[in-house]
């Protein structure tokens, strides 16, 4: 299939706007202009396309000529146009997105594009592809973050069936589910599970800080007891107190951390 680079023409574009519209540029940003421009370009017809617009190129396509449209630029390693994307944000071509999320879970880049896609027009088909794609660790941690991310926000949408998936509430798996969960307050076991991580000393730092964030006054002893240890650390400490203040307690130790090397870092020491 032979592949137009739009963003070639968009950028060539945008060189002969700017040097034909240099008096208009000297009085104002740039920037100002950005989106008069590339809706200007959208419907300025193209030699490269028969004359035709870059809306009009994509305009008639159905969703499944789209999405390999997408894989296309994808597999050739040219950028994917914008009026492209554009035009796959629209709920109608939910199915197809959803079809290339399961599909293409190894290709970070179209699976990231067709999830924020999904997010775009408010979908909620692709929550269980990103619940399977965080807690499968055959994947890269880059693609498994991002799932997480885009759960985080709609974590009281999925939270019965991560719930569900927590095994030992000590593995990998079990922490990217409480990066979820900890935005559900009130919880028994998401209260158990956060406690279960703060103990188990895999990242005090962090689940220091869910304590804090999921205000149940319950953690506040767990909290002040690990704050006397001398093996504390100044981000550790840092975040301890932090937590400790927010669920209502006072911190009244006081501890020099000149030799700490993150201290020293952080605060632009030597």
């Amino acid at each position: 299939m032979k592949i137009i680079d739009f963003d070639k023409l968009y950028n060539d574009y945008v060189k002969d706007w700017t040097k034909s519209n240099a008096e208009k540029l000297k009085k104002s940003e740039p920037l100002d202009f950005v989106n008069q421009i590339y809706d200007q370009w959208t419907v300025t017809p193209l030699k490269e396309t028969g004359g035709i617009s870059a809306k009009e190129y994509f305009k008639n396509k159905s969703g499944e000529e789209l999405v390999n449209l997408l894989q296309e630029y994808s597999s050739q390693n040219i950028s994917i146009p914008a009026p492209l994307i554009d035009k796959l944000s629209d709920i109608k071509f939910e199915d197809n997105l959803v079809k290339l999320l399961k599909e293409k879970q190894k290709e970070e880049e179209l699976f990231i594009l067709a999830a924020n896609i999904l997010e775009e027009v408010d979908s909620k088909k692709h929550l269980d592809i990103l619940i399977d794609v965080m807690l499968n660790e055959g994947l890269n941690s880059e693609t498994r973050d991002f799932a997480a991310e885009v759960l985080a926000s709609h974590a009281s949408e999925v939270k019965e069936k991560l719930k569900a998936q927590v095994k030992n509430e000590t593995s990998k798996n079990d922490m990217y589910i409480a990066d979820i969960l900890v935005y559900c307050k009130g919880d028994e076991f998401i209260f158990n599970l956060l406690k279960t991580l703060f103990l188990s000393k895999i990242n005090n730092t962090l689940y220091a800080a869910y304590l804090g964030m999921y205000e149940d006054e319950r953690a506040l002893p767990l909290l002040q007891n690990r704050i006397k240890s001398e093996e504390v650390g100044y981000v550790e400490f840092t975040e301890l107190r932090n937590s400790i203040e927010r669920l209502g307690g006072e911190v009244n130790i006081e501890k020099d951390f000149s030799f700490d090397s993150d201290y020293k870092v952080l605060n632009n020491l030597k």
